[in-house]
C-alpha cells in the first residue's frame, strides 16, 4: 500500500494524494442511496430495474473516475469543483431511468426535466468553483467533459425512444463518443485545442435541447426544428475543431 501511495501524481508528491479518490467514495455512498430513492420515485414499479440500472451506472462511472483521479489528479483534497461534478454525475445517472423504463417519461416528464435541467445549470458552477478556490487541473476539466457527454446520450437516448425525433436526435447524444473512436485510427485528431467560447456556447446548445425535449409540449415540427438546428451546431463546431488539427499536425 505504501509503494502505491507514494506512486500517486501531485504537486507536492505527498502521500495524502489518495484522500480524494476515498473522498469521493465516501460521498457516492449516500448519494447512491439518494439515487436509488430518487429513481424509485420517477418509475415506482416493482422490479427495481430502473433503480438497479442508475445505481450501477453511478457506481460503474466513479471507478471510472478514481482510476483517472489516482493517475492524473494534483491536489491534495477532492474540492468544492469535483464535488459539484460528482453530483450532477449522479444526476446523470438519474437520467438512465427512461432509458431502461420508457413509460416513466410519460409519467414524470416534468422531474426528468427538472432533473436534467439542473444537471445543465451546475455545469458552469463547477468550473467557476475550481477558479475560485484555485484548483482548476486537466482532470477536472475531463471530468465535467464526460460527465456532460454521458447527460447528453441518456437523453438522446430518452428522447428517441420517445418517438418525437427520429434517429438524427443521436447525433447529439453520441457525437463526442463517435469522435474517441475516430482518434483511434487517427490520432492526430487526440491534440489539444485551445479554449473556445463557442464549443462551450454549442454544448449548451445540445444539452439545452436535450433537455427541452424531454418537456411533452415540445413536439412535432418544434421538435424536428431544435433537433436540426442543434444537430447542425454541434456539426460545425467539430469541423472547426478538426480543421484546426489538422492545419497543425
Amino acid at each position: 500500500m505504501e509503494r502505491l501511495i507514494s506512486h500517486l501524481p501531485g504537486r507536492h508528491g505527498h502521500t495524502d494524494r489518495i484522500m480524494p479518490p476515498v473522498m469521493l467514495l465516501w460521498a457516492a455512498v449516500p448519494l447512491s442511496i439518494a439515487l436509488f430513492l430518487a429513481a424509485h420515485l420517477i418509475d415506482p414499479s416493482a422490479d427495481w430495474l430502473a433503480e438497479i440500472a442508475a445505481v450501477s451506472l453511478f457506481w460503474v462511472a466513479c471507478l471510472i473516475t478514481v482510476r483517472s483521479m489516482t493517475e492524473r489528479y494534483v491536489y491534495d483534497r477532492l474540492g468544492p469543483a469535483n464535488t459539484v461534478t460528482t453530483l450532477r454525475m449522479a444526476m446523470a445517472a438519474l437520467l438512465i431511468v427512461p432509458v431502461v423504463e420508457p413509460a416513466a417519461l410519460n409519467l414524470n416528464a416534468l422531474t426528468l426535466f427538472a432533473v436534467a435541467l439542473t444537471a445543465l445549470a451546475l455545469d458552469g458552477v463547477d468550473g467557476w468553483l475550481a477558479r475560485r478556490f484555485k484548483m482548476a487541473s486537466e482532470f477536472g476539466a475531463r471530468f465535467d467533459m464526460e460527465v456532460d457527454a454521458l447527460i447528453a446520450g441518456l437523453l438522446a437516448l430518452s428522447v428517441f425512444q420517445s418517438g418525437k425525433v427520429g434517429a438524427l436526435i443521436l447525433v447529439l447524444g453520441f457525437m463526442r463518443y463517435a469522435f474517441v473512436v475516430t482518434c483511434q485510427v487517427w490520432p492526430w485528431l487526440g491534440g489539444d485545442l485551445p479554449e473556445s467560447l463557442r464549443r462551450k456556447a454549442v454544448c449548451v446548445i445540445q444539452i439545452g435541447t436535450l433537455v427541452l425535449l424531454l418537456l411533452p409540449a415540445v413536439d412535432g415540427e418544434v421538435a424536428i426544428y431544435l433537433t436540426a438546428t442543434a444537430v447542425l451546431s454541434l456539426i460545425y463546431s467539430f469541423a472547426v475543431d478538426v480543421t484546426w488539427l489538422a492545419r497543425r499536425r
